[in-house]
């Protein structure tokens, strides 16, 4: 078994020697070089870790010692031998055991140094994946050979256990080099005999140097299929077997007293010998560390000549050149246009986004403190002042009392554009622990990276100051740290305390000489002068004016507190009432439009208190709806060609009625204004309406306007998609009929509002902040939620819930999944299903009905996408439903019983709720608009739903608009290429034709 390694070098010298002591070597030899060919049913994707591995280990020892092979004594290559055979043995892993591996005390330990491989256990709900099991035996199979060992007590040197020597030395090739500078572990004079650290360094050269095709067979390659990686583990495992199949290994040659140590390898791409040259460049950082280490190894092998450097020069690529060639940005250009007004509307947006950093910092610390048990925490206010320095420069300086900046923080986010450290696994692990001790989630508005860059659009230097929180979760220390950044091309200047350097002096309108002593940031900003003003004090208060609107952390400008307070968003803005005309204003609206009003007619205005009526806490607002309240037209709409509209202005709130008259085929239009609702005028005045219409409220389209606010940041509410107000509600909400004119901004209605979203309801906007590029289902969800009671006043029943225009997002079920009032039942009370006889029913309702009898959906019924969506979605989440389309003139939706809304759905997650049911029957493709989950594509398309969205979506999600617009060419032609990508999940062999479609 062991005969091609016996006559290595090293076995040779050993069997040689005329000292041998009578140890059971070959049978020692033997456990590790049968149980290694074991490896791959734990780590199929792995190169090679087996037997053919030992042999090349030990083959290149004896390369690299050549001719000084003869010099090692009897008892150093007994140790190489072994643990050359035991090096790898951890990689072994019996099936029981990985079922235990969350219960070691090790496997706390690797989640601490790997805080990547923390965050996914934890967001895997602390069970352990295969890909994370994998990760932790590499890790760990160094230092699980003291599992396998025990056995050498029974075979001794000289009475001398080799078990502690041969452990540490099997460790040892998976720590960092300075782990061999421990001379007790690694004694360079062992039993007078052995030089261990000597041996140690040998094991992780030939381990490391180990690194040609050998390892990896080309038939194990294209039998896992790793050519087509389906996840990120297979594509890590294809760069290391392709580095490994086009290397032809080291030559090793002594010459001239010096050792060449030649690398061989054909690579057929460039990306190839790109990874090539990144794993070259790691073995030789280890033979430089090695070199070092051999100056303290005994006199007898400290003046070996080991290889140096790999020489590169067997590098030949095969049918393509050489050279780095690849896309890159110019970092000059690229800086100056994200700094430019490409990005960004105004010079001044850089107070935003300093401002927004300091909100963001400042809410994480009262996370973080509650989190640890500190539940009276509040945070201080963030504090802003300007002046101007004795050489005549104007700074201005923002002072929070947050999480601070630490040098990890500052050198990998801070100062690297586009790198947010909210997406970084630091702060995922920390979120993770808010949501585990105080049921929190937080999300912050910073998310692209580019904040400080904005500083330069009107200034020129950053002076930073800031002492960071210890952090338990990530292992971080306090520090204090002083940052100077001159220019944006210019060195940064970095001073640490722990480092006992001596800080520059922080600008402030006193400056401070020392580092910072309470936990937070400070950034000053000096002001370019080419760019200063005298009007710059007056230009920033009315820039945070605009930009702050109830921030939930106080924020104060020299001292003065900036715009209105967070608690407003807790008080109603009106009460509600009911304002009557008198007599004579109501007969001087019936001669205006001809037409007699048989009942009482006024004015009725409606609060809604968003905040109470949310039961997600991350919405919060405050509305107030002024519309036309009349018992007889609820009954008799307004005739033909009249109308009514709001108008609010700064002097008057006034109603007008308007009725057009045709002459001679010419419009001529009768007008009655009325302004004189006193009542309503000293009502809006006293509660400060006015500012909630700040700052755009010359401008008529705002009119009717709902504010937005994100962490206390204003949010502009218009849409990317078009200059259409993002957010409002429907023109007809309470109309009756009036021919309105849609193309003019007066309104049926009027409202005004605050609406503020943090946390998980954060709205999805552009880069700069400026447009709202859509918002997530939990949004509309709590904001049609909170304006239930508005069903209350509607005239029209037909279409409850259908409050507000321009919904034109798409909602996947996988989504909608995850909203808190979905998955907290608090939708199930809600009438908003249409049933067959029924009308419109909740969730609760269709379950007592089910009691008796199946029931029916009205799944024409048509009204607002999101509302349809939402019915849909609560159908499917909490039933058992079929499709019944034996008449197909007449298709019906049976509801049949009642499921547990966590079950697995039979829908496809990245579609929309109830594209995907269950039809009568398996043969029918499609039917009104629904997909039969019974017939085979859609359930091959249920069943790889994860490989097609990860690699081919736009097939993937292009397949139900073909279905529906019965394309049987493009279904066929998108099958075809599923064949060709895909080899072990590709589609069954069948096509599509007419004959899946209803006759």
């Amino acid at each position: 078994m062991l005969d091609d390694i016996i006559e290595l070098p090293i076995w040779k010298h050993y069997k040689g020697l005329s000292n041998k002591q009578e140890f059971s070597l070959e049978r020692l030899f033997e456990t590790p070089y049968s149980l290694l060919d074991r490896y791959y049913e734990t780590f199929p994707h792995y190169t090679l870790h087996n037997k053919q591995h030992l042999k090349n280990v030990l083959r290149i020892i004896g390369e690299i010692l050549g001719d000084k092979v003869k010099e090692l004594s009897e008892l150093e290559c007994l140790i190489i031998i072994i643990s050359v055979g035991y090096h790898d043995i951890g990689m072994v892993f019996a099936k029981s055991e990985l079922k235990n591996i969350s219960q070691e005390l090790s496997f706390i330990h690797f989640l601490d140094k790997n805080l990547k491989a923390k965050l996914e256990y934890e967001e895997n709900g602390s069970e352990l994946s295969e890909n994370l099991a994998e990760w932790y035996c590499r890790w760990m199979h160094a230092k699980r050979v003291w599992n396998f060992i025990n056995h050498f007590d029974q075979n001794k040197w000289k009475n001398i256990s080799l078990r502690t020597s041969v452990g540490n030395i099997c460790e040892s090739h998976n720590e960092s080099a300075d782990f061999l500078n421990n001379k007790e572990k690694f004694p360079r004079n062992f039993l007078g005999e052995a030089d261990l650290c000597f041996c140690a360094i040998l094991l992780r050269l030939g381990d490391i140097l180990d690194f040609d095709s050998t390892r990896t067979p080309i038939s194990v390659y294209e039998f896992l299929d790793l050519d087509s990686p389906k996840n990120d583990a297979e594509e890590i495992s294809k760069k290391e077997w392709n580095k490994h199949l086009s290397s032809n290994g080291f030559s090793i040659k002594h010459e001239n007293n010096n050792t060449d140590l030649l690398f061989i390898a054909g690579p057929e791409h460039p990306q190839v010998e790109k990874n090539i040259h990144n794993f070259l460049d790691i073995i030789d950082n280890e033979l430089y560390e090695c070199a070092v280490l051999l100056e303290s190894c005994s006199d007898k092998w400290r003046k070996i000549q080991l290889p140096k450097k790999i020489n590169r020069g067997g590098i030949i690529s095969t049918n393509y050149k050489k050279g780095d060639y690849r896309l890159s940005l110019d970092e000059k250009q690229i800086i100056h246009l994200l700094t430019g007004e490409n990005l960004y509307s105004n010079n001044y947006i850089f107070i935003r986004e300093l401002l927004q950093n300091a909100i963001d910092t400042s809410r994480m610390r009262e996370y973080h403190q509650h989190s640890n048990g500190d539940l009276g925490f509040k945070i201080s206010p963030v504090e802003i002042n300007t002046w101007v320095d004795d050489k005549g420069f104007r700074w201005v300086r923002f002072d929070d009392f947050g999480m601070g900046l630490n040098e990890y923080i500052i050198q990998n986010h801070l100062l690297k554009k586009g790198n947010s450290f909210y997406k970084s696994d630091f702060f995922k692990l920390q979120k993770n622990h808010y949501k585990k001790t105080i049921k929190k989630d937080f999300t912050p508005i910073s998310r692209f990276g580019i904040g400080l860059l904005s500083c330069f659009m009107l200034g020129d230097t950053i002076e930073i100051n800031s002492r960071s929180i210890a952090i338990k979760q990530t292992n971080t220390v306090e520090q204090k740290i002083r940052l100077s950044i001159n220019g944006l091309e210019g060195q940064y200047f970095m001073q640490i305390d722990s480092e006992n350097h001596t800080p520059l002096p922080m600008p402030n309108i006193n400056p401070e000489n020392s580092f910072r002593n309470e936990f937070g940031t400070s950034i000053a900003v000096r002001i370019s002068s080419k760019k200063d003003s005298l009007h710059f004090e007056k230009q920033l208060n009315e820039v945070l004016n605009e930009i702050v609107l109830c921030s939930p952390i106080d924020i104060y400008l020299s001292g003065k507190k900036v715009n209105i307070g967070f608690d407003i968003l807790d008080e109603q803005i009106v009460d509600y009432s009911y304002i009557p005309f008198t007599p004579l204003q109501k007969k001087e609206i019936e001669k205006t439009i001809d037409f007699e009003i048989n009942s009482d007619m006024g004015i009725e205005i409606i609060p809604i208190d968003l905040t109470s009526n949310c039961p997600n806490n991350n919405l919060k607002g405050q509305i107030a709806i002024i519309r036309l309240k009349c018992s007889y037209l609820e009954e008799h709409n307004l005739p033909v060609n009249t109308s009514y509209s709001f108008h609010f202005s700064k002097s008057a709130f006034r109603i007008t009625f308007e009725k057009n008259t045709f002459t001679n085929g010419n419009k001529d239009t009768k007008v009655r204004s009325l302004s004189f609702f006193n009542e309503l005028n000293t009502l809006i005045q006293t509660k400060n309406l006015n500012k909630f219409l700040s700052p755009q409220y010359n401008h008529s389209n705002y009119r009717n306007y709902l504010h937005l606010i994100h962490n206390g940041i204003n949010i502009p509410n218009f849409s990317e998609i078009s200059e259409h107000i993002k957010l409002r509600f429907v023109d007809g909400l309470f109309d009756y009929n009036s021919r309105i004119n849609r193309g003019d901004w007066r309104q049926a209605i009027f409202y005004t509002g605050l609406i503020y979203l943090q946390d998980d309801l954060i709205p999805n906007l552009t880069v700069a902040r400026n447009s709202i590029k859509g918002f997530n289902f939990s949004i509309y969800s709590n904001l049609v939620y909170g304006c239930r009671q508005l069903n209350e006043f509607r005239r029209n029943s037909s279409n409850p819930f259908d409050f507000f225009d321009y919904i034109y997002e798409h909602f996947p079920i996988s989504e909608i999944k995850t909203d808190y009032l979905i998955i907290n039942g608090y939708w199930n009370d809600e009438k908003i299903i249409p049933i067959y006889g029924h009308g419109f029913v909740s969730v609760n309702d269709i379950k007592l009905l089910l009691e008796k009898n199946s029931v029916e959906l009205d799944y024409k019924y048509r009204s607002s996408g999101f509302v349809v969506t939402l019915f849909r979605a609560l159908v499917e989440l909490n039933f058992e439903v079929e499709f019944d389309v034996k008449d197909v003139n007449r298709p019906r939706f049976y509801i049949k019983s009642s499921k547990q809304i966590n079950m697995t759905i039979s829908s496809i997650d990245s579609y929309g709720p109830m594209l995907f049911v269950r039809f009568d029957g398996d043969d029918m493709l499609y039917c009104s608009d629904m997909v039969n989950i019974n017939h085979w594509l859609p359930t091959w398309m249920y069943s790889n739903q994860k490989i097609l969205i990860d690699n081919y979506e736009t097939y993937f999600l292009s397949l139900y608009n073909y279905i529906k617009d019965k394309n049987i060419h493009s279904i066929n032609s998108i099958l075809n290429h599923f064949r060709k990508v895909l080899t072990h999940s590709a589609p069954p062999n069948l096509a599509i034709s007419d004959l899946d479609y209803p006759h």
